[in-house]
């Protein structure tokens, strides 16, 4: 028999809190007010066996938030109908809360039925299933009780014991998480939380995180059903004592999960279903919004649409006054602001999304693959469209509600399918990283074939016309580096098969260039000179002096001016020898030392500064001599 959690649904005075009573010998209502009314006020609980767990619900249209409380944990329904009324406003409005709920197992009982005749009561069954056709409660079973004559109890109770020992197998994910319905403080341990666990398990001694409060507390003690446990998992009812933490600072609606494994937000994107009979709702209109065991103040944002009509189905946005924890593919309730009336549901398909404009449809549109997705391929959706430049382990595992573990997993998989790839300490899909590569190449290759003396093109180029952000560019550059696809130097990047053709008049110029340069010595005719002795146009003398400097033939020290490379190092030589025996020296003495005039000595000793050779004091040059770089 595996645990299944049961919640009532139907009409106030329709019996289910006396139903519970009948089947499990315990009264859910448990306020003094509930017992001086007759009349549930808030949710009850009820155990059939350690099992089988039962929530109930008020039936008044003013409690309709503790109704939703009460239903968004439950994993079946108890859709409840007195034979003296049949079907009521809120049987209804119950049964549209289950079904935008997604809940897919469940069970009609027909109570009172010690106050009709039979012929009513077919009447009463006949409508019910006319009610019920085309739901997840059209094949459901029918059962006709009386809870102060007992009549059908049995029956039900057999019924709802095969039913848990059919119960699915729990979800397959490891993360633990339990919204809070009750908190209060017992005399001797202090604070205990109570909920359903919708996921995963937790253990005594063990820490989980308090949301959205992103709070470490020590789980002390567990219960269920006046139990004391060790471990209690998914499906069941618990009572946590948690240390560390004071009553006054949880409410319901806050939660208990395995920590860093979800996030808080103030925006979410869903998958929103009207119901068919709701008033259509505006873009920026407030709503209410009930997730996990709270309500919470949100704005609606239409994308595409400036409303959403009756009965239909659309992709939105929600941005909440508060912090909001919802898990991927949760299932919200949306209810107007006032007055408070059921309009639709919602499936969350973003638990910490970016805004998405009105306008932006197609990319709210593709966002409804998500709604059946299974994990990997949710996950490569949203390495692929949703965060192109890659994602780790944990945000993965909050993006999705899901354990490290199960990341981990699935990411192995995609990597063993190549349809991603680790990358930058994270991974990225193949997909985007081949885009991202060709895209690069491409500049790259363009810029050869425009520019064929240059030795590629800079790093801050190639990204401004690629369009990709900066650390997804760097990062890209240097998995296309290691993977020897392109070549590098300093800020300049080639093809990894590139080389600078020369033609005949160009070699002429270079071999021409450089050894006017070594004639020249420290005191060489300015580039511009020389340009015009060698005939090349001035765009391609140019790119031809920065092609011998990348080559390491010649420096240029100064705009307009450059040496032989040979000269530069004999420079070096000279300058260090000398300073090193005659201590600080002015420009007039160290111009002597080169051999140069004061027109080529100020800029080259401001080159030998700039290396760390050299260091201006005033009018003197000292020699520093720990801070040589390569020229």
């Amino acid at each position: 028999m595996r645990s299944l959690i049961i919640g009532t649904a139907g009409h106030i005075d329709h019996g289910k809190s006396a139903l519970l009573k009948a089947l499990t010998g315990t009264d859910p209502d448990r306020l003094a007010e509930e017992q001086q009314r007759g009349m549930t006020i808030d949710i009850g609980f009820a155990f059939l066996n350690t099992e089988i767990a039962f929530i109930d619900v008020p039936g008044h249209e003013r409690f309709i938030k503790n109704m939703v409380t009460g239903a968004g944990t439950i994993t079946a329904a108890m859709l409840v109908v007195a034979a003296d009324d049949g079907i009521m406003p809120q049987t209804r409005e119950h049964f549209d809360i289950l079904r935008l709920l997604g809940i897919r197992r469940g069970l009609i009982v027909i109570t009172k039925i010690d106050l009709v005749d039979d012929a009513w009561l077919e009447l009463v069954a006949e409508e019910i299933y006319q009610f019920v056709k085309s739901s997840f409660l059209s094949d459901a079973p029918l059962f006709r009780v009386s809870n102060i004559t007992g009549q059908g109890i049995a029956e039900l109770k057999q019924y709802l014991l095969q039913m848990a020992a059919a119960e699915p197998e729990a979800p397959a994910t490891q993360v633990f998480r339990m919204p809070i319905d009750r908190v209060f403080s017992v005399k001797g341990y202090g604070t205990v939380v109570t909920g359903s666990i919708l996921s995963g398990a937790v253990e005594t001694g063990q820490l989980v995180e308090l949301m959205p409060h992103r709070r470490l507390v020590k789980v002390r003690r567990i219960q269920s059903q006046h139990r004391e446990m060790t471990r209690i998992e998914y499906g069941r009812r618990a009572a946590l004592n948690l240390q560390g933490i004071e009553v006054a600072e949880i409410r319901r609606g806050h939660c208990v999960v395995t920590p860093e494994h979800f996030t808080v937000s103030r925006r979410i994107t869903v998958q929103l279903t009207m119901l068919p009979q709701a008033r259509e709702l505006k873009h920026r209109q407030l709503i209410r919004v009930h997730a996990g065991t709270g309500e919470f103040i949100a704005k609606l944002r239409c994308i595409g649409h400036d409303r959403i009509r009756a009965g239909q189905t659309l992709i939105a946005q929600l941005e909440f006054d508060g912090d909001v924890v919802v898990g991927f593919r949760d299932r919200l309730i949306l209810r107007s602001y006032s007055p408070p009336q059921t309009v639709a549901g919602a499936l969350v398909l973003d638990n910490n999304a970016s805004l998405i404009r009105l306008r932006q449809y197609s990319t709210a549109a593709s966002l409804e693959h998500l709604v059946t997705a299974r994990l990997n391929e949710a996950i490569l959706f949203y390495l692929e469209d949703q965060n192109p430049e890659g994602g780790q382990l944990f945000p993965l595992a909050q993006r999705f509600s899901v354990s490290l573990a199960e990341v981990q997993t699935t990411i192995e998989q995609l990597i063993a399918a190549g349809n991603v790839v680790p990358f930058a300490g994270g991974y990225v899909a193949r997909r985007v990283l081949d885009q991202g590569a060709a895209i690069i190449k491409t500049v790259v290759t363009g810029y050869h074939r425009a520019h064929p003396l240059e030795w590629g093109v800079t790093r801050a180029a190639i990204q401004s016309l690629s369009g990709l952000n900066e650390p997804f560019f760097s990062a890209l550059v240097e998995w296309l580096i290691n993977a020897q696809e392109l070549q590098s130097h300093a800020d300049r990047l080639a093809q990894a098969d590139f080389s600078v053709q020369l033609t005949a008049s160009q070699q002429a110029a270079a071999a021409q260039l450089l050894a006017i340069l070594e004639a020249g010595a420290f005191a060489p005719p300015e580039l511009s000179q020389i340009e015009s002795q060698t005939g090349l146009p001035p765009g391609e003398f140019s790119a031809l002096v920065r092609l011998l400097e990348h080559q390491g033939q010649l420096v240029v020290i100064d705009r307009g001016l450059a040496l032989q490379r040979e000269t530069v190092e004999t420079g070096r030589r000279l300058l260090t020898d000398y300073l090193q025996q005659h201590g600080p020296a002015r420009v007039a003495q160290l111009k002597e030392v080169l051999q140069t005039s004061r027109k080529w000595a100020v800029p080259l000793l401001n080159y030998y500064d700039r290396l760390g050779l050299t260091r201006r004091c005033g009018d003197f040059r000292e020699l520093v001599e720990d801070g040589l770089k390569p020229a």
